[in-house]
């Protein structure tokens, strides 16, 4: 038996693959001893086709799961393991392929023959990057699966702050859960199901530090949306933080979005993109949602005029606040 779990969203994709094998070890080998895990970006192509073949002593059969084979550092790996499943089909063991790769045309890796073998499988399961609309239904049925409720506003708002990486959407909205759970209980209400999150409880709690304002400015430019735009500039410049800090961290901003965009063009994947430009995976998985509003060009342009105000603010011809809030009134 065969599978291909792939696709942008991990956390979706990796849930699958977790039920796939919390489900093996429940009913065939609760031992774990018949289920062998292999790190596909280093693996050979032996230490694959062996695990896949070896004998289970303890168990019917084995679980092999192979991740991320479409990283791999081999040069004939993934024609080796095409042309091993042209003459071996796998059907009494359990066969996993689980990888962040996704269709694009620019992705050599997706017109290999053993992608296009792998997801036309019985089994095979892509998991797209849900769209904002998807990600706030999914934020409200998280919340609800947690026992609470989210109002559609600041599930709304919620989303536009954190994006669609549901690794840290889960993350933010645990700690926001908790937060709302221990008010609720200094108030004598013990229950979880009587937590209701508002839109000024998201506002309050998971905007966070600067980093993450500039996040949601970034995507309010290229949403084109003004007016957050600029009460968060607003915001900033009022809670104390200098003009020259802002700016830096804004130019500091769009260079990631930048290196990232020009890495997709490339067809990168997210995991590729977290090794070569070497950032934080949270980093990368936030990019990639914000650069879908922007062209490369786009980019070069804002990153040009904010390297130009940078050096006139140091010559003394430039006010931050006016320069800034222009480009943004101008989009």
């Amino acid at each position: 038996m065969l599978f291909f779990i792939y696709g942008q969203d991990s956390f979706r994709s990796r849930l699958k693959l977790n039920e796939l094998k919390d489900k093996f070890l429940k009913e065939v080998d609760v031992t774990g001893s018949s289920l062998t895990v292999i790190d596909g970006t280093t693996a050979s192509f032996s230490e694959i086709s062996n695990s896949i073949n070896a004998p289970s002593l303890f168990a019917r059969r084995r679980m092999v799961v192979v991740e991320n084979i479409f990283a791999s550092k081999g040069q004939t790996i993934i024609k080796d393991l095409n042309e091993y499943f042209k003459k071996t089909r796998p059907d009494n063991n359990i066969i996993i392929f689980w990888d962040e790769i996704w269709e694009d045309k620019k992705n050599a890796r997706t017109k290999t023959a053993l992608f296009q073998f792998l997801k036309k499988q019985k089994y095979a399961q892509c998991f797209n990057q849900l769209s904002n609309t998807e990600t706030i239904n999914w934020i409200k049925k998280e919340a609800e699966q947690s026992g609470a409720r989210i109002s559609h506003q600041a599930a709304t708002i919620f989303q536009f702050l954190i994006g669609n990486d549901l690794w840290q959407v889960k993350n933010e909205l645990e700690k926001l859960i908790n937060f709302k759970t221990g008010k609720t209980a200094d108030l004598n209400i013990v229950q979880k199901k009587e937590v209701f999150i508002e839109e000024s409880d998201v506002r309050d709690f998971v905007r966070g530090n600067f980093d993450s304002n500039v996040f949601l400015l970034a995507d309010s430019i290229g949403a084109k949306n003004k007016a957050l735009a600029l009460e968060l500039l607003e915001d900033e410049i009022d809670g104390g933080l200098s003009e020259p800090q802002i700016l830096n961290m804004v130019i500091r901003q769009y260079h990631i979005l930048l290196r990232i965009r020009e890495a997709l063009d490339r067809g990168y994947t997210s995991r590729k993109i977290i090794n070569v430009l070497k950032l934080q995976p949270f980093i990368v998985h936030k990019g990639i949602t914000q650069v879908r509003n922007y062209t490369l060009p786009m980019l070069k342009n804002i990153l040009n005029y904010l390297i130009k105000t940078d050096q006139e603010m140091k010559s003394g011809q430039a006010d931050i606040r006016t320069k800034l809030s222009l480009m943004i009134t101008k989009l």
